[in-house]
């Protein structure tokens, strides 16, 4: 579950620059609020991930 875990939590980290990035390109379609569910969504996937993770190693 630990690699799991850490695993949902790069993809949470990872969403937000592609989410930025696609107004970049297209800021007639891609409005703020596309950004911040967007951002949203990789916080939501994030926690999860650190839920799934467990306690810390030591």
């Amino acid at each position: 579950m630990y690699r799991i875990g850490r695993l949902l939590q790069v993809i949470g980290l990872l969403i937000a620059p592609i989410g930025m990035a696609g107004n970049l390109l297209d800021p007639n379609t891609i409005t703020e609020s596309h950004i911040l569910l967007t951002l949203f969504g990789g916080l939501l996937l994030f926690g999860f991930g650190r839920a799934v993770q467990g306690p810390t190693r030591t």
